[in-house]
C-alpha cells in the first residue's frame, strides 16, 4: 500500500510541476512586446561595416568564411577571385547540404 500511495504523491507532484510550467510559458508567450515594422527603421548594410578586409587580399571576411567553409569547389563573380558566386555549405538549422 506504501508504494501506491508513493507513486500517487509523485504523479501529482509532476502534474503541478507540469502546470507550474505552463503557467511560466503562457505568461512569458504574452509579455512580447510586438513593435510594429513601420516604426524600425529601414535596413542599410552600410551600417555595418564588419565584413572587412583587414588583409587587403580583396576578399572580404565573409567572403573568406565561404571559401574556407565550403564542402565543393567554390565559383567566384569574376576572374578576381574576390566574391563568392557560389559553392556548397553544410546547413547546422536544417541539416541540409546547400
Amino acid at each position: 500500500m506504501f508504494q501506491q500511495d508513493n507513486q500517487t504523491d509523485l504523479g501529482k507532484f509532476w502534474i503541478s510541476m507540469i502546470r507550474t510550467g505552463l503557467t511560466i510559458v503562457v505568461t512569458l508567450m504574452t509579455t512580447f512586446v510586438l513593435v510594429d515594422s513601420a516604426s524600425c527603421p529601414k535596413y542599410d548594410r552600410k551600417s555595418y561595416r564588419h565584413w572587412t578586409d583587414k588583409d587587403r587580399d580583396c576578399q572580404n571576411a565573409r567572403h573568406e568564411v565561404l571559401i574556407e567553409e565550403s564542402l565543393s569547389r567554390v565559383g567566384f563573380k569574376s576572374s578576381k577571385v574576390c566574391r563568392v558566386l557560389s559553392g556548397s555549405w553544410d546547413d547546422p538549422y536544417s541539416g541540409r547540404y546547400e
